[in-house]
């Protein structure tokens, strides 16, 4: 265990429950979804409309039906890369949607 000394003990068990409460919301989507399988730190590569597609998904979600689902993880709020996304100013959330 790390010693709160170093993390100003309240903002080390914040940040503990904020990541809690995240795992606790991200595995209840998956549930929800069907994820029969969830793959982490996945290489991917492919074809998107005639573009090859090289990188990194935080997790791969392998759903009941077959299909699959990159989630790429962010530490942010989520306004802040809707924002973005709506500006067409992420293409890797971009190609995602």
């Amino acid at each position: 265990m790390i010693p709160q000394t170093i993390y100003g003990g309240g903002e080390h068990q914040a940040f503990r429950d904020t990541v809690r409460r995240g795992v606790l919301v991200l595995l209840e989507h998956l549930r929800q979804a069907g994820a029969v399988r969830v793959q982490a730190e996945r290489p991917l590569k492919g074809d998107m409309g005639g573009l090859d597609t090289v990188g990194d998904t935080d997790l791969l979600v392998h759903l009941g039906g077959g299909d699959t689902a990159p989630i790429d993880l962010k530490w942010a709020t989520a306004g802040r890369y809707r924002k973005r996304l709506e500006e067409d100013d992420f293409l890797q959330l971009a190609l995602y949607y």
